[in-house]
């Protein structure tokens, strides 16, 4: 029986036949390998009690506390190229000095930050995963339109490979990028729900294309959630490669 029969789906608000559907899950069960999860520890952390917040446009995504002492996050992350790159959320990996890359087979890999973009919410780190895992296609966030559909893979221990529904309600863009005549969004707002070690988890639009990054869930309880898009990731992606080639 194929995977993604077995997965549990949670379509709902999505204007989809029951063929389409089992086209969207086949897409995206081919995606699968390419969603890892990720353990940011840092033993020797004495920050102390706190929250993080980290600034995306005039959006302020404030984060979980946590002690000090007991330093450890988790989240997802995603395979853009064929050579172990993968895009996480900055704050899942900030201030980590030990990064682990569990692979859906359960195998974990030991993880490199290579390159931070705090403002953007975004990083970038490698892995020596096995060859032959195919990375999530790029997709185009510009293109999204309020009332889009979408979905996300839940990575979380209570939705674990989890296909979550729902549209995108809001598009944000920040006031100082549009008094420079860059209308590009900053920030994605969805109806999905998320749960602790979502973050950094995919957003895809229905060709199973990667359109943003899952970042924060909303805390008035209106079941709302942000992504980073995915223009923004590439913008960073471009930055980090002309940054690391050689002369």
């Amino acid at each position: 029986m194929p995977h993604w029969l077995l997965l549990s789906v949670l379509l709902s608000g999505l204007p989809v036949t029951a063929v389409q559907a089992e086209s969207i899950l086949e897409k995206i069960d081919r995606s699968l390998p390419a969603i890892v999860g990720i353990k940011a520890r840092n033993p020797a952390f004495r920050k102390g009690d706190g929250q993080i917040a980290i600034p995306v446009g005039e959006h302020s995504l404030a984060l979980e506390p946590f002690a000090a002492g007991q330093f450890e996050r988790t989240g997802a992350g995603v395979l853009i190229d064929r050579k172990g790159l993968l895009v996480t959320n900055a704050h899942i990996v900030a201030n980590a000095d030990e990064l682990s890359v569990i692979l859906e087979n359960g195998n974990i890999y030991e993880g490199k930050l290579l390159y931070t973009a705090a403002d953007n919410d975004v990083a970038f780190l490698k892995a020596p995963l096995p060859a032959g895992i195919r990375p999530i296609p790029w997709g185009d966030s510009d293109a999204l339109k309020l009332g889009d559909a979408v979905v996300t893979v839940g990575h979380s221990e209570l939705l674990f490979h989890t296909i979550s529904g729902g549209k995108i309600t809001g598009l944000g863009t920040s006031r100082s990028e549009k008094e420079k005549g860059n209308a590009d969004t900053a920030l994605l707002q969805t109806s999905i729900n998320l749960y602790k070690g979502d973050s950094g988890g995919p957003l895809l639009n229905h060709e199973g294309q990667l359109v943003g990054l899952m970042a924060a869930q909303e805390t008035s309880g209106n079941f709302q959630s942000f992504a980073i898009p995915v223009n923004k990731i590439r913008e960073q992606y471009d930055r980090f490669r002309s940054a690391s080639e050689e002369p």
